[in-house]
């Protein structure tokens, strides 16, 4: 479901762009589903992809076999201890990837790995975004458990809702915890 979101960027051709070389390697913290992955390494050298999700790696990989993608691998890591055997030209972490960390410490290991992977004269782009709501206005938005429509899709035989749950905040520093809960709806029913 998390390819469905609306709210997807059109990110992808901005990391195409900015490929130092056609064979140069690249790091994808956070590969997700491949939705960067993919592309990436359809326009040549070597992808490696890094994720915490075994559904999403194993979605990734479908979606590099479907492809016919023979220059891309992905493996199962925790991006704030990542110690690979290899250096890399280029060090993307595209859309959320750094929203999901945090503490200091898991932030300070992101920069540390970056730093232990990547390759003198190398390129690394982080994705961050800012947020639409004040402090205040996140405090009290998720200070109470609810759970909140977050988008809707139309579907070939219904429709698919992601709803956020509200699992918990931590004031200061502010983080938000939520829970990500996608209902499928087919012919009017759930």
């Amino acid at each position: 479901f998390y390819d469905l979101a609306p709210d997807m960027p059109n990110d992808v051709p901005f990391y195409i762009r900015r490929l130092p070389s056609s064979d140069a390697h690249v790091l994808e913290l956070g590969c997700g589903t491949g939705r960067v992955t993919v592309p990436l390494a359809q326009h040549g050298g070597f992808v490696q992809g890094i994720d915490h999700s075994v559904d999403m790696l194993r979605a990734c990989r479908s979606r590099l076999e479907a492809a016919g993608v023979a220059n891309a691998d992905v493996a199962l890591g925790d991006i704030p201890d990542l110690r690979l055997d290899h250096s890399y030209d280029f060090i993307i972490a595209p859309y959320r990837v750094m929203h999901n960390l945090e503490t200091d410490v898991e932030v300070r290991g992101l920069f540390s790995g970056i730093r232990r992977h990547l390759r003198p004269g190398g390129r690394c782009i982080l994705n961050t975004f800012g947020l639409q709501r004040t402090r205040e206005q996140l405090v009290d938005r998720w200070s109470t458990p609810e759970e909140s429509l977050d988008w809707e899709v139309e579907v070939e035989d219904g429709k698919v809702a992601c709803y956020a749950r509200r699992l918990g905040i931590s004031i200061d520093p502010l983080v938000l915890r939520p829970e990500l809960a996608y209902r499928v709806y087919r012919g009017g029913e759930m």
